[in-house]
C-alpha cells in the first residue's frame, strides 16, 4: 500500500516535508483536510517518520498517517477523511478479514455472557465499515443486526452485503433501548466517535445491555473510558484477548452513587 499523509491545506511545513519525502499533493478531502500520497509502495525513510512523529502524527492504518490531535472534532474529521479516501474494496483487500471475523464472534460471545438477564440478540455494529460482520456467525445467532457508520461509501458497500446499515440521521430515528448488544471491532482505537455519536449509541443500548469492543494495541482505552465515565451509567469489565485489550461495558439503570 502507498504511503498517505493527511494534513491541513496551507501547512507550509508539511508541504515542504512532503516534497522532500517524495510525496505528492493528491486532493482535498473534507474541508481543509488534504492528502499527500507516494507514487509507489516504498516505505518512508526513518528520518521522515521521525519528522512526522515529532509533529504529533501517528500511523493509524497501514500506510496512513494522521495528526493525533483530537481537539474540536479534528480527530473525527481526519479519520472520516482517511476512510473517505480509501475505497471499501481497497480496505477489504488490506485487512486480515479472518481476524476481524474472529474478533466479531469473540466479542459477541463474551457480550452474551456479560448480560445479566435473559440474553437477547438485537445487535448494533458501531463502525460497521463495508459490512465485514456479514461474514461472521453473529448474523446467524442474532435476531436483528444493524450497522452504523459515518462513511457513505462504507454504508453502501455494507448494504450491498445485506446489512441494514444506517447513518447518524437514520440511527437517530430509532427508539431508545433498541439494542441489547453494541459491537465495535477494530474501530475504537481510531478515537473518532464524536460526543453526539456517543450520546446516540448509548441511548440506543437498553438497560442491562453491553457494549463490547476491542482496542488494537491497547490504543484508545483511556479515551473511551473517559467518554463513558462522564455518564456514570456503566459497569466496566476489562480484559486481554488475541485481538488486543477488550472492554465490556454494561448499562446501569441508575448512575453510580445514586443509590446512596
Amino acid at each position: 500500500m502507498k504511503t498517505s499523509v493527511l494534513g491541513y491545506q496551507g501547512d507550509v511545513f508539511l508541504l515542504d516535508w512532503a516534497a522532500s519525502a517524495g510525496l505528492n499533493f493528491s486532493r482535498l478531502l473534507i474541508g481543509s483536510v488534504c492528502i499527500f500520497e507516494s507514487s509507489n509502495e516504498a516505505k518512508l525513510r526513518t528520518e521522515d517518520v521521525e519528522w512526522l512523529e515529532a509533529r504529533g502524527y501517528r500511523r493509524v492504518f497501514e500506510g496512513f498517517y494522521i495528526p493525533a490531535d483530537a481537539a474540536s472534532g479534528g480527530r473525527h474529521t481526519m479519520v472520516r477523511a482517511l476512510f473517505t479516501s480509501l475505497p471499501p474494496a481497497d480496505y477489504l483487500a488490506t485487512i486480515e478479514k479472518t481476524k476481524n471475523v474472529g474478533c466479531y464472534e469473540f466479542l459477541f460471545g463474551e457480550a452474551q455472557s456479560n448480560l445479566l438477564d435473559e440474553p437477547r440478540t438485537r445487535v448494533l455494529d458501531v463502525g460497521c465499515g463495508p459490512g465485514t460482520l456479514m461474514d461472521s456467525s453473529v448474523t446467524k445467532q442474532a435476531s436483528i443486526v444493524v450497522g452504523f457508520d459515518f462513511i457513505e461509501a462504507s454504508l453502501s458497500a455494507a448494504r450491498n452485503r445485506g446489512l441494514e446499515a444506517l447513518d447518524e440521521v437514520a440511527l437517530g430515528r430509532l427508539r431508545p433501548g433498541t439494542f441489547d448488544v453494541l459491537l465495535s471491532c477494530y474501530v475504537l482505537h481510531y478515537e473518532s466517535l464524536t460526543p453526539s455519536n456517543f450520546e446516540l449509541v448509548l441511548r440506543l443500548l437498553r438497560v442491562g445491555g453491553v457494549w463490547a469492543a476491542n482496542f488494537h494495541k491497547g490504543r484508545g482505552v483511556k479515551w473511551f473510558l473517559d467518554c463513558i465515565d462522564a455518564t456514570k451509567m456503566f459497569d466496566v469489565v476489562e480484559g486481554l484477548s488475541p485481538f488486543g485489550t477488550v472492554l465490556f461495558v454494561r448499562k446501569r439503570s441508575k448512575p453510580a452513587g445514586s443509590e446512596l
